[in-house]
Parts: structure tokens; sequence; C-alpha cells
């Protein structure tokens, strides 16, 4: 025993020297083959990065994007998204190994969570925008105030359960406004129905809002809420309350 023990030094020399030999001679092969994978993760990144830009600049969150065109940009990016994955667990390891840091595979990561909340985020809008394009379509008159003000609201609630990322986005400014004008011109309703009002009054309330719409009495009759809107009374609540009351 104590003789194996007296050899110790020896063969831990004797492997440090194989050791480094073998290094020696590997070398120039793992130097190679570093380069090689630093080119490969140089790439990646190039391509990870130009994912995350052009979802940026794609318009999605844009109060002017339309529905189908934003849902199929993001099934578009979401497909290459996907044939992104499996090669980042491959280079993951690799940069690991070689100790490097020339990937932030955090951006994928981001890419995935944004357009999962973009595609969240539309099919809100989306429900939204409809329930309005039906209100608009009817006539002023028709329209129940009550129910409206608790749907708004249900609305609101809605985008408030968003992810935070979400509520920066143009798009989300931009419902946010919609309900707002809608919310607003329901205490227009209650004014213009006074049975009081003439002609004369709504000449006086389109000249107010700085309109040229020309209003008689039968374009009265089937004057539409979406119509009331264009004519942003909304904006002139204590103009329109005196020109009432007159």
């Amino acid at each position: 025993l104590e003789a194996s023990f007296n050899m110790t030094p020896t063969r831990w020399t004797n492997l440090k020297t194989k050791v480094n030999l073998a290094k020696q001679r590997l070398g120039p092969t793992i130097h190679e083959e570093s380069k090689a994978i630093t080119k490969d993760l140089k790439e990646f990144s190039f391509i990870i990065n130009g994912l995350h830009e052009d979802i940026s600049s794609a318009g999605l969150f844009d109060r002017t994007c339309d529905y189908d065109k934003a849902l199929s940009l993001i099934d578009d990016f979401f497909e290459r998204y996907n044939g992104l994955v499996d090669q980042a667990e491959d280079l993951k390891q690799l940069q690991e190994l070689l100790e490097s840091n020339v990937v932030d595979f955090t951006i994928l990561t981001n890419c995935r969570l944004t357009l999962t909340h973009l595609k969240q985020t539309w099919k809100v809008i989306k429900e939204i925008r409809r329930k309005h394009s039906e209100w608009k379509s009817i006539r002023w008159q028709r329209v129940n105030i009550k129910q409206t003000v608790e749907e708004t609201d249900h609305e609101l609630e809605a985008i408030a359960a968003l992810p935070n990322e979400c509520q920066i986005w143009d798009i989300i400014y931009g419902i946010k406004k919609e309900i707002a004008d809608i919310k607003s011109c329901l205490p227009i309703i209650e004014e213009i129905a006074n049975p009081a009002m003439r002609t004369r009054h709504w000449k006086q309330l389109v000249r107010v809002s700085g309109g040229n719409t020309l209003i008689d009495n039968e374009s009265l009759k089937t004057l539409t809420f979406g119509q009331l809107l264009e004519l942003n009374l909304h904006s002139h609540i204590e103009e329109v309350k005196l020109i009432v009351q007159k």
C-alpha cells in the first residue's frame, strides 16, 4: 500500500503530461471548430434580431391595422419562430461549451411572448370592434344607453386584464379612445332626445362641431349612432346643452 501511495505523484505527473500533449495535438482542431461554431452563433444572432425587428415594424401594434391582417402576420411570425426553436437549443449548448456570449437567446423568448400577447390582444380588439360596429349601424334613437354604458365598462375591464406589455401599445390607446368617445356620446343622446329639438337646433349643433353635414327632418330620422359619433358632438358637450336648452 505504501509503495502504491508513493507512486501516486508520478502517475499524476504522467497524466498531466498526457493531457497537455492531447491539448497540443487537438489544439488546431478545437480552434477551427470554435471558429465555425462562433460563425454559426453570429449568423443565428443576426436571424433572431431580424425576427424581432420585423415584428416591431410590421404595424401589429398600430390602431390602423385590421384584425385579419394582424392575425395573418402573427401566424407567419410564429412559423418563423417555431423554425428557430430547435436550432436555438443546440446552439445554446454549444455557446455554453465555448463559454461565450455571442447570442442573446432572450430575444427569441421575448419574440414568443410578444406574439402571444399580440394574438391575445387582437382577439379582444376584434370582439370590441364587432360590438361597436353593431352599435354604430343602428339609429341613434334606438341606442340602449344603460346597456351600452355597462358593456363599455366590461370592454375596459377586458383591456385592463391584458398583460402590462400590451398597455403601452398604440392599438390599446386607440381602442380606449373609441370606447371613451362612445361613453362621452351617450349623454349627448339624452340631451338631443329632448322633444323640443327642432331642425334649427340640429343645424346649430353641426356648426358647433365644425361639420358640414346637411340636416333636415328626413336625415334626422335615419341618422345612425355611427354618424352621430362622426359629428363629434361629444367634444362639445357644454355647447350642446346650451343649444338644447334654448
